[in-house]
């Protein structure tokens, strides 16, 4: 389904002008149906607009608070290329509680707005419309990386056809052939082909590209430690590089995987 548009100030009666039971929304607001509602001297008017025919409009109404924490995670995802945690969400917005975002949160996702992926940390996503992308889509492959011992960056000028939905909406990406075993263990074999987001930022624990001492290139998972760099591999017989956070620049982010069986 299409992601409902977001209605958060102005008249949402003029947006929609018929609700789920054909009430003309159009009418004076002193005829409007209420659920709930009252009306007396010295007391709030509250009118809670309840239905709409989503068929026609595709509108869900957020209230302000939710309209800040979309807005925040949005742009969080944005910048970072992943979403923000329950903390920076409450510490970003002045929130009181962890709790209260949850809260927000919640009410995002039952609307359509955000979907959370399972078994994830910072797994908040901007879900996207049927038929929006292709099926596939063409990344360009750059070159072989090192699952193994650093080698010198080869660089290609090849395209890779992969699965639109392994590769980040709005993000670019290319493609690297991996060649050694060091992250079996992780399921990357030599001969696969992984999709890289092109970022230079990564956080702890991320299977990364690693340019090391400027001309060396390898794939493993990054741990900062102060003012060095852990590459660790996902293979018991391949040792660790502990380097100078100085020698070791991220190229990207592995997102996704391609493996061919012959």
């Amino acid at each position: 389904r299409q992601r409902p548009s977001t209605i958060t100030s102005g008249d949402p009666l003029q947006e929609c002008p018929r609700n789920a039971f054909g009430t003309d929304w159009t009418q004076p607001r002193g005829n409007l149906p209420r659920a709930g509602g009252f009306r007396a001297p010295g007391r709030i008017d509250i009118r809670l607009i309840f239905a709409y025919d989503l068929d026609e409009c595709n509108v869900m109404i957020l209230t302000k608070r939710q309209a800040e924490v979309l807005r925040f995670i949005e742009s969080f995802v944005t910048a970072r290329g992943y979403s923000p945690s329950l903390e920076e969400i409450r510490d970003n917005l002045g929130l009181s509680s962890v709790a209260t975002v949850h809260k927000h949160v919640a009410n995002l996702i039952e609307k359509g707005y955000v979907k959370r992926l399972p078994h994830r940390g910072r797994s908040l996503e901007m879900p996207e419309s049927p038929g929006a992308r292709p099926e596939a889509i063409e990344l360009p492959l750059l070159g072989v990386i090192a699952a193994g011992a650093p080698i010198e960056a080869v660089a290609g000028h090849e395209l890779f056809e992969v699965p639109a939905s392994l590769v980040p909406r709005a993000k670019r990406c290319y493609c690297l052939r991996v060649q050694g075993d060091s992250m079996i263990g992780d399921h990357i074999c030599d001969g696969d082909v992984v999709i890289i987001e092109d970022r230079a930022e990564a956080r702890n624990g991320e299977t990364v590209v690693a340019l090391v001492r400027g001309r060396e290139a390898t794939l493993k998972r990054l741990f900062r430690l102060g003012e060095a760099v852990s590459l660790v591999a996902a293979n018991p017989h391949v040792p660790t590089l502990v380097l100078a956070a100085d020698d070791v620049r991220v190229q990207g982010v592995v997102v996704g995987l391609v493996r061919h069986f012959s």
